[in-house]
């Protein structure tokens, strides 16, 4: 359901030569272009690994090109919550206004 995601979230690169990597995430940035969902990049998978799992031993299976299931961080879609906090209103200002083109994001350490 495309009008309940508020936002979805992908790494810029991972550091893996798999095709169908790129492949997956061409598809997945065509489909939200598509229903208008905002893209945002973020540059550093290990860090995106340990704010979203809470774990950097999921980053680092990803860098080693291991199947980790529940760890899988190719793309995160963020659901439109039923009561907005100010934090969600302030995502979906800033998604808002950098709609195009889609950011890279480099998080702090």
């Amino acid at each position: 359901s495309p009008e309940c995601v508020m936002v979805c979230i992908l790494p810029a690169s991972v550091p893996s030569h798999d095709v169908t990597f790129h492949i997956q995430q061409t598809l997945v940035e065509a489909f939200c272009v598509e229903h208008a969902i905002p893209i945002l990049k973020i540059g550093d998978l290990e860090k995106l690994a340990v704010i979203f799992a809470g774990r950097k031993d999921v980053a680092n299976s990803l860098e080693n090109n291991q199947d980790e299931g529940e760890g899988d961080l190719t793309c995160l879609l963020v659901q439109v919550p039923e009561v907005k906090s100010p934090a969600d209103q302030f995502v979906m200002e800033f998604c808002e206004m950098i709609f195009l083109p889609h950011p890279r994001i480099d998080l702090p350490a």
